[in-house]
């Protein structure tokens, strides 16, 4: 074998090398769990398409905690969390149980000055959580009476700030079976005033990511 030979054929080696390693990284970027961002460790919804038509809906359903709703299939159901203050946005000295969260990622609204919305279903037995369940926390705070899954619930709805954010807090609660339960929405987001005109942040769809949250809440029943 010459030498000649012998190096177009170590050329051509390589040259079919690059075209696989090419085309590997061409399929992978075309798969459907590499099209978008990956936030918590899944796969971001693409931008704006969190579809909550009836047959893009799943359904939890808990026998430990005697609820269910329904949630867009594409979202994550978050775990339990026990023993913890965050079981309600505004609960200083009481502790409960977190049954489940979801998020809404960022990646929802890109180039946005959305965060992230949150829904979150949460308990306590305890005799302050159960007294105060429907105490008011905070100043402007707007408070309706309304029926969810046939069970009467006070819906707070109050605004909270923190170092140029926003979050929107809507929190449905009522007492059953000696727990006061929280039903609740976060939508955090930034003040669009902590952008500068070159980094083209526009303002955020907030009642395209309400509509997502309130098809969770209104679809909430007690088993």
């Amino acid at each position: 074998m010459t030498d000649s030979s012998h190096t177009q054929k170590i050329i051509f080696a390589i040259i079919i090398v690059l075209v696989v390693l090419v085309v590997g990284i061409i399929i992978f970027w075309r798969s459907p769990e590499t099209l978008y961002t990956k936030e918590n460790g899944q796969p971001a919804n693409p931008a704006g398409t969190i579809d909550i038509s009836p047959s893009a809906l799943a359904t939890y359903s808990s026998g430990r905690f005697g609820f269910s709703f329904a949630y867009p299939e594409t979202l994550v159901v978050g775990k339990s969390e026990e023993n913890t203050i965050g079981w309600r946005s505004d609960a200083v000295t009481s502790t409960g149980t977190i049954a489940t969260k979801i998020v809404i990622p960022k990646s929802f609204q890109p180039q946005t000055n959305f965060g992230e919305a949150t829904f979150l279903v949460g308990f306590s037995a305890e005799p302050d959580a159960i007294t105060d369940c429907f105490k008011e926390d905070f100043t402007d705070v707007e408070v309706a009476s309304m029926n969810v899954g046939g069970i009467p619930f006070r819906r707070f709805h109050y605004i909270d700030a923190a170092a140029g954010n926003r979050y929107d807090i809507t929190s449905y609660r009522t007492v059953y079976s000696d727990r006061c339960y929280a039903v609740e929405t976060v939508i955090h987001y930034a003040n669009i005033e902590n952008y500068s005109p070159d980094q083209n942040i526009s303002e955020f769809n907030q009642a395209q990511v309400q509509k997502v949250l309130d098809t969770m809440v209104t679809s909430f029943r007690f088993r």
